[in-house]
């Protein structure tokens, strides 16, 4: 079985037992997919079939359920939440700017102001809602760790710097923090099995490695996915 054949057939189990849509696309097809960064709606971007058929087993599952699990999460409240705080900020300044353009003749200062504020709302402020929506992501990623025997400590330093990296527009400004996080949450539930193991991301992939005796485990490292 290929990386893509395995692919095709986790999301398409995983869409039939959720009832939602998920699908696969691939970024080298599409020039909007280059824009992508992994999940949009319930769609998952990969980089490419070559990468798919061509990534170890071990990196292919983290990847995939942890992107599943944003397409399950897909929902307004995801897309708001995952674009505050600066989503809001924003609409704040627009709406003030407008209004006081409409009541008052504002100098060319202050719209030099309420432009400076734009930007500043803009600026990579942190952002528990996003934090908290990728924290279900890379707790997938601790499950694959878990299954194929990799190191946990491994995921939760790849969670710690990604979070606070220009890849999440640094979400989480205190490292510490991020440390605490994983550590009092995601950690202790992989080695218990209890959350998040009843996760429908997770169930299906269990069933299909049930299903295929892991298929193949070659090569098997301790990337985890950035989604």
């Amino acid at each position: 079985m290929t990386g893509e054949e395995f692919a095709d057939l986790y999301i398409r189990q995983l869409s039939s037992l959720t009832k939602k849509n998920i699908r696969i696309r691939y970024k080298t097809e599409s020039l909007f997919g280059k824009t992508i960064h992994t999940t949009l709606g319930r769609a998952i971007w990969l980089d490419s079939r070559e990468w798919v058929n061509n990534v170890s087993q071990y990196y292919l599952v983290g990847t995939l359920m942890h992107e599943a699990r944003h397409a399950l999460d897909w929902s307004l409240s995801f897309f708001l939440g995952y674009l505050a705080p600066q989503i809001f900020l924003c609409a704040a300044t627009l709406i003030l700017w407008a209004i006081c353009g409409v009541l008052y003749d504002l100098p060319g200062i202050f719209h030099l102001g309420f432009g400076a504020g734009l930007l500043v709302s803009l600026a990579p402020w942190p952002s528990p809602w996003r934090v908290r929506w990728e924290r279900r992501g890379y707790r997938m990623n601790m499950a694959a760790a878990f299954i194929y025997g990799a190191s946990l400590d491994n995921v939760v330093k790849s969670e710690r710097e990604a979070l606070n990296s220009s890849l999440y527009y640094f979400m989480l400004w205190s490292k510490k923090r991020a440390i605490d996080i994983s550590y009092s949450d995601e950690v202790i539930c992989a080695v218990l099995g209890s959350e998040p193991w009843s996760d429908p991301s997770i169930v299906v992939m269990g069933r299909i490695l049930n299903q295929y005796d892991k298929v193949q485990q070659i090569n098997v490292g301790t990337e985890v996915s950035n989604g």
